[in-house]
């Protein structure tokens, strides 16, 4: 019965609208089988649609649906890095990133201790420290963008400050026209070639799509759809409220910190950072005693034969908030995610064991 109702509004709606007869007083002068009024279901029809689309649209998405699968303990011997091999093994990783837009890095058998700076990947949570961490995959629109300009940053001198505010505007979803002097330095350095990506802003796109979707409704404000759109129409008032304190406070990096990454102490501190099952021979792992803008490592296993790519600088970590390890977005939200970059020293690294 529900399919046969749909299919009559989706008929007559087309009805209406191929033959012109779709006009402001339509719903008055006429009415589906059941009550239903033509205009606003063929609007909710058209929100239904929109609703994906903005999620595809997400800069980052911080749902960890697909986190790497994970063990308590590392199998085999006792993870031991080679400290004499370090300095090589470092510069042979950066030297790979140095042009990278897969942040991805071949590593031979062994053990490995990568040091890293650390990004905030969230605009509203706390930096809580200190924590256990999670991988999954970066993912979202605009990932390519941070994940090329994270691995390229390793072989510049470029600090925290200019590439975690780069980090925050692309993730807010701005347009390049509305970047910072700062991070459009940055992009031009670092990431030329994704400035197609972040030249217009996630806003105007979803703005276009609802556009063309309610065009033959009269055109009804996409503010007047929001409340049906869940967690979607939530994502649209949140990238308007970045926007706006990115651009507000562009030109003062400690105000965006309080602002998007309050520092906070943990507590849940006890808790382990699992290892990364990456394939049935390589496993990694975060490890750190910090948060944003502090020094962490990333443990590696390669257990092969040989050669395997490393999905290094195209992961991101997700705080261990409950002893829990589940799917469950809400698991991971006491605290930021991290991504992070590759050190060329490992000076002043703090490793939990």
């Amino acid at each position: 019965m529900r399919f046969t109702r749909c299919s009559t509004v989706a008929a007559l709606f087309a009805a209406f609208v191929t033959t012109g007869l779709w006009i402001g007083t339509a719903s008055a002068q006429f009415s589906l089988p059941g009550g239903l009024d033509p205009k606003r279901a063929a609007l909710g029809a058209a929100a239904k649609q929109l609703a994906p689309y903005i999620t595809e649209q997400a800069p980052i998405r911080l749902d960890p649906v697909e986190l790497y699968p994970t063990l308590d303990a590392l199998p085999g011997a006792p993870f031991a890095p080679a400290p004499s091999a370090q300095n090589a093994v470092t510069a042979s990783i950066i030297q790979q990133l140095k042009g990278s837009n897969t942040g991805t890095v071949s590593l031979v058998p062994g053990d490995y201790a990568i040091a890293v700076r650390q990004f905030c990947m969230s605009h509203s949570r706390p930096a809580r420290s200190p924590l256990a961490f999670v991988l999954g995959p970066m993912r979202g629109k605009r990932a390519p963008a941070i994940i090329a300009m994270n691995s390229r940053a390793s072989s510049t001198p470029y600090q925290f400050s200019p590439i975690q505010q780069t980090s925050w505007t692309i993730q807010g979803g701005l347009g390049f026209t509305d970047f910072s002097s700062t991070a459009r330095a940055v992009v031009g350095t670092l990431i030329p070639d994704y400035k197609g990506l972040l030249g217009t802003s996630t806003l105007d796109d979803i703005q276009g799509k609802w556009s063309s979707l309610s065009s033959s409704l009269g055109g009804p404000s996409l503010d007047s759809i929001l409340g049906q759109l869940g967690g979607a129409g939530q994502l649209v008032v949140q990238l308007r409220d970045v926007r706006g304190q990115i651009i507000g406070q562009a030109n003062d990096f400690n105000a965006m910190s309080r602002a998007f990454a309050p520092i906070q102490a943990a507590d849940v501190s006890t808790l382990d950072s699992p290892w990364s099952v990456i394939s049935p021979t390589l496993w990694m792992r975060l490890v750190t005693r910090g948060h944003y803008g502090d020094i962490g490592t990333v443990q590696i296993r390669n257990a092969g034969t040989g050669p395997v790519t490393v999905p290094l600088i195209s992961s991101i970590g997700y705080g261990r908030c409950t002893p829990q390890l589940t799917t469950q977005g809400s698991a991971y939200a006491c605290t930021q995610p991290l991504s992070f970059e590759v050190l060329p020293s490992s000076t002043g690294m703090y490793v939990r064991t």
